[in-house]
C-alpha cells in the first residue's frame, strides 16, 4: 500500500466579510468526485459579492487537476468584478501539477492575513 494516497473527505468553510473580502479554507482530498461541491460553494460565494478571495489550501491532503480548473474559473469571475484571488499555502500532494505548479499560475502566500485593504501582499510584507 505504500505510494498510495489515502482519501480524506473534502471539507470547506467560507467566510464573507463586508467589502467583498472572503476566505475559503479547504481540507481533505480534492478530486473529480468531490470538486463539484467545491465549485458550487465558490459560485455561491461570488454570487454573494466576494471579489477579494483568499483560498487556504494548506490542509488539502491530495488533489488532481480538477482543483486547478475551479481555481481558474473563480479567478476569472472575481477579476471580471475588479477583484483578485490568491492562494494561502499549497496542497501537500500536488503530483498532478508537476508539469505546471500552482505558483506558476497563482500567487501563493504562507499567511492568509498577509493581505490588507484590497491588494494582496507577499508573506512577511506587512
Amino acid at each position: 500500500m505504500s505510494g498510495q494516497i489515502s482519501r480524506v473527505p473534502l471539507q470547506v468553510s467560507t467566510t464573507l466579510r463586508s467589502g467583498g473580502e472572503a476566505t475559503m479554507a479547504v481540507s481533505g482530498t480534492v478530486e473529480r468526485e468531490s470538486v463539484a461541491r467545491l465549485d458550487t460553494l465558490v459560485t455561491a460565494l461570488c454570487a454573494a459579492g466576494a471579489t477579494r478571495v483568499v483560498v487556504d489550501l494548506s490542509r488539502v491532503s491530495a488533489c488532481d487537476r480538477s482543483l486547478l480548473a475551479v481555481l481558474e474559473r473563480t479567478r476569472s469571475q472575481v477579476e471580471a468584478m475588479g477583484g483578485w484571488l490568491v492562494l494561502d499555502g499549497s496542497p501537500a500532494t500536488m503530483s498532478a501539477y508537476d508539469e505546471l505548479p500552482l505558483d506558476a499560475v497563482f500567487r501563493i502566500y504562507r499567511d492568509a492575513c498577509g493581505y490588507r485593504g484590497g491588494a494582496p501582499l507577499a508573506a512577511g510584507a506587512r
